[in-house]
């Protein structure tokens, strides 16, 4: 299904189509809705570290509420290893999850997928994480987090001096063709050049749920990683948190904050609910 021409970047408008392709008096027409969220930016304001954030509980009713109700799937889509992921959500048969840009997803009824690549990249990118957390262990702010296929390097908490070092060797490092990096929201994102994103998340996922291709697919994300959340759903309703134009989107909607995003999920859940 085509979602309409993008509207303006206000809750309203966004709310008006979601409602309107929500239509519960005609059952023949009722289709699957798959919710793909990214969790930091998205579903929880940003932090002066990741293990800061707060996710909260009317929130996380919300979630189960939309995930258990008829004809919707809810899905979490994270840069974040499952592990870490799973100490900030709620453990509900019902939700999706899926850890480090894809690399690995789990479901309900035991389902359990991890990207072919993961055991080939493991080792080099532990290799590459001790290498970069040695290059920058004396900036003040700066951090490596080490992650199964990828990493992220910190930056929220350093003092513009560092941030200029930082960059300087970000630019000198030797990244080959094996690497890349990409800016995100006060990090930069480190991946395989053929390891997971979360398009494959959203694959696996919706080949699981939907395996005809019938459901209708609603993404939500706020850095550069959920660009390949979007791109693999080119006829969704794809939706970028945050408005600020240095930020350019392949999104087809752009909501202003993390507080626009609960409040529509919190009316999507009560809309889906209701009797």
């Amino acid at each position: 299904m085509m979602w309409p021409t993008p509207m303006p970047h206000h809750n309203h408008d966004l709310l008006t189509v979601l409602l309107r392709h929500g239509n519960r008096s005609v059952p023949s027409s009722q289709q699957t809705w798959l919710w793909f969220f990214d969790f930091d930016g998205t579903l929880v304001d940003l932090a002066p570290h990741p293990d800061a954030v707060k996710l909260l509980p009317d929130l996380t009713d919300d979630l189960i509420r939309l995930a258990t109700a008829p004809l919707q799937t809810v899905a979490i889509v994270s840069g974040r290893p499952l592990r870490d992921l799973t100490r900030h959500l709620p453990s509900h048969p019902a939700l999706w999850l899926a850890g480090d840009h894809g690399a690995e997803v789990r479901g309900p009824q035991s389902f359990v997928w991890r990207h072919p690549s993961q055991e080939t990249i493991e080792d080099e990118a532990n290799t590459v994480a001790l290498d970069l957390h040695t290059r920058v262990k004396d900036l003040p702010g700066v951090w490596v987090e080490a992650k199964a296929t990828s990493m992220s390097i910190h930056y929220r908490q350093a003092p513009q001096a560092a941030i200029v070092n930082l960059n300087r060797i970000l630019r000198e490092y030797c990244w080959g063709s094996t690497w890349v990096l990409k800016p995100g929201q006060l990090c930069y994102e480190v991946r395989a050049t053929n390891g997971p994103t979360k398009a494959d998340a959203v694959r696996v996922i919706r080949g699981a749920v939907d395996p005809q291709g019938t459901s209708l697919c609603l993404a939500w994300g706020d850095d550069v990683t959920d660009e390949d959340m979007f791109l693999a759903l080119p006829t969704g309703l794809t939706v970028k948190v945050g408005t600020d134009a240095a930020f350019p989107t392949s999104a087809r909607f752009r909501v202003e904050s993390v507080a626009t995003v609960r409040e529509i999920i919190h009316q999507m859940a009560r809309y889906w609910t209701q009797s």
